[in-house]
């Protein structure tokens, strides 16, 4: 993960020094191309921070374990935060637009790997989820929350990921 780390330093660095990263107070770690999409993102994530504050809804993670069967909840107190306050500080949302999971799939909207906190938004597919379902796109960043704190897919699948987030998450 040392590569990661110097990937996302260097990230850092340059739009900084670019004038590009905004400080906007309590605002997660984003690099996205354009206004509209971070805000879209932003929303979206401030969103699934209230939904995360809720007990119904931080009881998805003990639904389910990382490769090693711990559960999701103890790798989350591993870092000390709570579930609102990780996903500010611990996760960056990277603009996917050009990876291939965003290029040759309309249908996704955001991925990452197994333990990395590096989520890749795809743009378009994320504005369009986030104008038109606001509750699926905070969904979303919680279901991506989860693979950073080592939930694998197959099994189970993405969309059994995504009902249980809905089920726990999900509504107003």
């Amino acid at each position: 993960m040392a590569w990661e780390r110097t990937v996302l330093a260097l990230i850092a660095w340059g739009l900084s020094s670019a004038g590009i990263v905004a400080d906007r107070g309590p605002v997660p770690h984003m690099f996205l191309p354009d206004s509209v999409t971070r805000g879209v993102v932003e929303r979206a994530i401030l969103g699934a921070q209230v939904r995360l504050r809720r007990r119904g809804c931080r009881a998805i993670f003990t639904d389910f374990t990382d490769q090693s069967g711990r559960t999701l909840v103890e790798n989350l107190e591993s870092t000390g935060l709570q579930p609102a306050e990780y996903v500010f500080e611990r996760v960056w949302f990277v603009d996917g637009s050009n990876t291939r999971q965003c290029v040759t799939s309309s249908a996704t909207a955001a991925f990452t790997e197994v333990g990395s906190k590096v989520v890749y938004v795809c743009a378009a597919t994320f504005a369009k989820l986030g104008h038109h379902q606001t509750s699926a796109a905070e969904c979303l960043i919680i279901h991506e929350l989860l693979h950073t704190l080592g939930l694998d897919e197959n099994p189970p699948s993405s969309a059994e990921i995504t009902a249980r987030v809905t089920a726990r998450c999900g509504g107003s």
